[in-house]
């Protein structure tokens, strides 16, 4: 049985938990799974329990901003945003998509000029082209793509001009849409970073 890592670093719920007390131990507890599954693929540790993610050593902080079901408010979306560049965190990783907004990308804006890294999902459209998902179609935010175990294009993964990365999101057992975007998130982070010592 998969047990929920209790992470014990700040969260923040713009969106309550819905659930039994086992899943809704915090009010930002992920209670659709989607957003543990790609933390795990983010940061998971070398515990000889389950996989070991790609960064073992960030900081992880939730933001809930979707409902149970996967759904939520543009609104919502916009404030976890704006809060997540308020902390002061390095990087923002957004595994959701929708129409546009110009709250949300007002927010991403902001964001990016506090400085976060904004990297989000390109979409579970495919096959496809030019059908990116907001808020990954602005400029502010990285766009990642899926790729299958031969790195290949994921077949339900959206592409087009905006797409940046792309990450391994589908295994020869199992698709998991969403998972590309953390890895990615990582890989870009150390590539942009300077080198020891660099001014």
């Amino acid at each position: 049985m998969y047990k929920k890592p209790d992470f014990g670093h700040v969260g923040k719920a713009f969106v309550s938990c819905r659930g039994s007390p086992n899943v809704c131990r915090k009010e930002w507890d992920d209670d659709n799974d989607h957003g543990t599954r790609c933390a795990g693929i983010a940061d998971a540790i070398d515990n000889t329990e389950g996989v070991v993610g790609v960064s073992t050593e960030a900081t992880l902080h939730a933001v809930k901003v979707l409902d149970k079901s996967g759904s939520g408010s543009f609104s919502d979306v916009a404030d976890g945003i704006r809060w997540t560049a308020d902390q002061g965190y390095d990087v923002g990783s957004m595994s959701l998509g929708g129409s546009s907004s110009s709250t949300v990308k007002d927010a991403c804006q902001y964001a990016c000029d506090k400085g976060v890294l904004l990297v989000a999902a390109a979409g579970n459209d495919g096959p496809c082209s030019d059908c990116v998902s907001y808020p990954v179609a602005y400029q502010e935010v990285i766009a990642v793509s899926a790729t299958s175990c031969d790195d290949s294009p994921a077949g339900f993964s959206s592409t087009g001009r905006e797409v940046e990365l792309a990450g391994p999101a589908r295994t020869s057992t199992r698709p998991s849409p969403g998972a590309a975007t953390p890895s990615a998130a990582r890989r870009w982070r150390v590539r942009t970073s300077p080198a020891p010592g660099a001014s």
